[in-house]
């Protein structure tokens, strides 16, 4: 049962990456605390790791990624390890509990990526239109989400303080950041509910390789790892 549940939730770990990578966020990394390694001086640079319950990992290696001081190592590969815990609110310990005690691993809905896929390619169109008049055209979800977080009028201000498109590219990602993507991924849950991994992971999938005949979390699990090794990054590394 605790091997269920690890391969699940590795494959929830990885569908949610390659699900950001498919729709062009530069900032689709893992950041499982296991998996990273930084050298002391920048580790001091960037102040160290913030004391949270959980998640510090998250928010330290965005610091890395945000200022493209970041690369992934694709020779070599970690394993998270099938340990249940109740020591923090999220994360590995927590989800293998939470399967031992019956609930299935769940993951966020396909459909959710899929909006802010239409934001990212709509970004030329924002560049150059009114924003009002451009998100109006997007998928409902994520133009809900834009005109209630503010967007719009971010958008806006990033327009008026840029004159190249690659820097409005730039500035809107500093915006729209990993923090917020998650935050999106929250407020679509009313729209779409999370649903099972092996669902949600296999229809990803099969919109990639249309042939593909997977139906079992390992097998799905084995795909999902060949991707993630073969993945290349343009990012530095950190110096």
């Amino acid at each position: 049962m605790q091997k269920d549940a690890i391969i699940d939730y590795e494959l929830h770990l990885r569908y949610f990456i390659e699900a950001q990578r498919y729709i062009h966020l530069p900032f689709a990394y893992q950041t499982v605390g296991s998996c990273m390694t930084v050298r002391s001086s920048a580790y001091q640079k960037m102040g160290g790791m913030n004391v949270r319950q959980a998640g510090e990992d998250f928010y330290f290696l965005h610091k890395y990624i945000a200022i493209n001081r970041f690369a992934e190592l694709n020779d070599t590969m970690v394993f998270p390890s099938a340990r249940a815990s109740t020591r923090v609110p999220f994360g590995t310990g927590r989800a293998v509990n939470a399967r031992l005690q019956g609930a299935a691993q769940l993951t966020y809905h396909l459909d959710s990526f899929l909006q802010a896929g239409e934001m990212v390619n709509s970004l030329p169109d924002l560049y150059r239109q009114d924003c009002e008049i451009r998100v109006v055209k997007l998928p409902h979800v994520i133009q809900d989400f834009l005109i209630k977080s503010n967007g719009l009028y971010k958008i806006e201000e990033i327009k008026r303080e840029t004159n190249r498109y690659e820097t409005f590219v730039n500035r809107f990602f500093q915006w729209f950041n990993a923090f917020r993507m998650i935050k999106y991924l929250h407020f679509a849950r009313t729209y779409y509910p999370d649903q099972p991994v092996l669902e949600q992971a296999g229809q990803f999938m099969n919109m990639i390789e249309k042939s593909s005949t997977q139906t079992q979390s390992h097998e799905l699990l084995k795909w999902y790892r060949l991707k993630a090794r073969t993945f290349q990054n343009d990012a530095q590394s950190i110096s």
